[in-house]
């Protein structure tokens, strides 16, 4: 959307991503409704925070083995959750043995500066230059907690954009709306 790839560098970059993706260990994760505040106080939690959705909305990720183990700890903090139907735990450390590879072949892709302002799911703000073209940033998002929170609460980012959403079934949307009221 915003030409920081070319088209077919864009559907090549996709590609690569799904394949590496694809020999990734097999993951879990759940959508919870509480803070990530919450979730960080969780003393030795069995899951890593993947998305912070919204003031009381997020998701993690575990490995399939830790799955009693995660529902007996959302259940002991009264934690509400839905189980999600993933092949994979997104935006985990499960990711981090993909990274260098998938760095290493952004790095044969030409990128540049963004042509329409767009949001980070890393910070929550407007992207950078310097992020847009860093193959590292492109990599880390495959491995951090995607901070969707974070730009619904400020009106500034939401004035005069369109959502297009790349992940979680339109999830962004969602929390734009929950937040316009």
């Amino acid at each position: 959307i915003a030409n920081v790839f070319d088209l077919k560098s864009a559907l090549l970059v996709v590609a690569k991503r799904g394949e590496l993706m694809q020999k990734m260990k097999e993951g879990n994760m759940i959508a919870v409704q509480v803070s990530h505040d919450i979730l960080d106080a969780i003393q030795n939690a069995p899951f890593e925070i993947a998305a912070i959705n919204g003031p009381l909305a997020c998701t993690i990720s575990f490995k399939p083995e830790r799955e009693e183990l995660v529902i007996k700890c959302l259940k002991e903090n009264d934690i509400n959750f839905i189980p999600l139907n993933t092949s994979h735990a997104f935006h985990s450390s499960d990711f981090e043995p993909m990274l260098s590879e998938f760095e290493e072949f952004l790095n044969t892709m030409e990128k540049s500066k963004p042509e329409i302002p767009f949001i980070s799911c890393l910070t929550g703000d407007f992207i950078k230059d310097d992020q847009a073209t860093s193959s590292k940033y492109w990599a880390m998002s495959l491995e951090s907690v995607s901070t969707y929170a974070s730009y619904s609460d400020k009106p500034y980012l939401l004035t005069n954009f369109a959502f297009n959403s790349r992940g979680s079934a339109g999830m962004e949307a969602l929390i734009v709306e929950s937040h316009s009221s």
